[in-house]
């Protein structure tokens, strides 16, 4: 499946700005795109995921995941 991940904040509530390093990395994202043997999920969903599996893509100037349904640890 294609997810698109959710951006994670820049910035804290105070304004202080966050060092691309000490960022989390996206851990949740809305499904773009499904295979035809997906089961459970439906493009549309939010899920979770662990923050490093999947194959990072870049389409378009955007960056995407593709993952496996078995990677995933929860519809949102």
């Amino acid at each position: 499946m294609l997810v698109e991940p959710i951006p994670v904040a820049t910035k804290t509530k105070s304004g202080l700005i966050i060092p691309d390093k000490s960022r989390e990395k996206p851990k949740s994202g809305t499904v773009l795109a499904i295979g035809s043997l997906t089961e459970v999920i439906q493009k549309g969903d939010t899920v979770l995921y662990p923050p490093n599996v999947g194959t990072k893509v870049l389409l378009d100037g955007k960056d995407f995941i593709i993952l496996r349904e078995d990677e995933l640890l929860a519809i949102i």
